[in-house]
């Protein structure tokens, strides 16, 4: 996901202090980037126009979103989203995201985003706080970032049914790809457990998530199609 942004750096009140907002209307940053996060209310969403696996980061689990094997499929070479594809709450939230830092998680801001002078919102006040529309933006993006780590909880209950899976894509062009380092439900593991953990899986919404992902790899032939 870091690779939509060409120079990430925290967001500085100072530095930033005359940051504008202006329309995303083309989406060319995030045509080199193939996999996106997801938070666990956007997964049904994107279970429709995406193939949806499992990547481990440390302890984490996280579902994402495979959108081609190069480069994005879903991005045209004019920087438009192809029509009626869920967007990605990180990309929409772009150009912000959040990142480590010293003991917890700041605000990121892409370098190069900032440095284009365009009309726009002011996203802080003479005074160096938040404007009002800035202060929606940072609860909007915080709230995608926050959904993405409650998502990792619930798909730690999910790791015992996992297998690490090497797919082999052949491009309209003949190319041949494998994509590695990804994860999917073993649905016949799923299917034998238990009553009382299937319950449980049911009540935090990891079998939601499941079976949205085993749903979702009918769409692995639509990243072959860029």
């Amino acid at each position: 996901m870091q690779r939509m942004f060409k120079e990430p750096r925290l967001l500085d009140k100072e530095k930033d202090k005359e940051l504008v907002i202006y329309p995303l209307d083309n989406f060319s940053f995030a045509k080199e980037t193939t996999i996106f996060p997801l938070g666990g209310s956007e997964i049904g969403r994107a279970a429709v126009c995406y193939p949806i696996f499992f990547v481990r980061e440390k302890n984490d689990i996280i579902p994402v979103a495979l959108l081609g094997i190069k480069e994005n499929t879903f991005v045209d070479q004019e920087g438009k989203w192809k029509k009626d594809c869920y967007i990605p709450g990180v990309v929409k939230a772009y150009p912000f995201g959040f990142a480590p830092y010293q003991d917890s998680y700041s605000m990121i801001i892409d370098g190069s985003y900032a440095a284009k002078k365009k009309e726009g919102e002011r996203f802080f006040d003479a005074n160096g706080n938040f404007t009002e529309y800035g202060e929606k933006i940072v609860q909007y993006v915080q709230d995608i970032y926050a959904d993405i780590e409650r998502v990792k909880k619930i798909c730690k209950s999910l790791e015992n049914f996992l297998v690490q899976v090497k797919i082999d894509v052949k491009k309209e062009n003949s190319q041949e790809y494998k994509i590695e380092g990804v994860f999917k439900i073993d649905e016949k593991a799923l299917k034998g457990v238990g009553k009382g953990r299937l319950y449980d899986l049911f009540q935090n919404g990891a079998l939601d998530i499941a079976y949205a992902h085993l749903v979702s790899l009918n769409n692995l032939g639509r990243i072959a199609q860029g």
